[in-house]
């Protein structure tokens, strides 16, 4: 009967061994799983603040690249003035044209084009069903939030991540609110 008794209180203590065990080790996942969550948090903000800040860099590098253009501009025209009034005074309006319509053109815009072209050629997908896909999420999501839907709801109904359904609200103009 002693040997019994002995027996099963090094079974108890045994048990209650393993229990402590497994009570420390789903601490430690908890604490682990906390942990994970803030470096989540502060990986979204980096991002976050990351893609405000190229945007912000690229509207200064559109606006410096206007007045450049503009300053071209204005010396070129500067320099047809000079030319006409000091040279010739008998050139014709249609050599004046001519000259203007030859300066260098120094657009964005024709570049992105290029670039575009480029990525549709390598990649075979049409430029527009992608901007067509966009379009179509950015108008599911503008009338799930007109519908009441919170982030979270959108996020689950889209297939789409939370901070990517925030980032696509927070740059898309048409669902910023007024």
């Amino acid at each position: 009967m002693g040997i019994l008794l002995v027996f099963t209180l090094i079974i108890s203590l045994l048990s209650l061994f393993t229990v402590i065990i497994l009570f420390i080790r789903q601490n430690r996942l908890f604490s682990l799983e906390q942990k994970y969550n803030q470096l989540q948090n502060d990986l979204e903000e980096s991002i976050t603040s990351f893609l405000i800040e190229i945007r912000e860099e690229n509207d200064t590098f559109l606006k410096n690249l206007e007045l450049m253009q503009l300053n071209k501009l204005n010396e070129a025209k500067l320099d047809v003035n000079e030319q006409i009034n000091n040279d010739n005074r008998d050139q014709s309006i249609q050599d004046i044209h001519l000259e203007i319509e030859n300066l260098p053109n120094y657009d964005g815009l024709k570049e992105y084009k290029t670039i575009t072209n480029q990525v549709h050629n390598e990649t075979n997908v049409p430029i527009k069903d992608v901007k067509n896909e966009y379009d179509e999420e950015i108008n599911e999501i503008k009338r799930l939030l007109d519908d009441g839907y919170s982030i979270e709801e959108i996020a689950k109904s889209l297939n789409k991540g939370k901070t990517e359904v925030e980032l696509i609200i927070k740059f898309s103009p048409s669902l910023q609110k007024e």
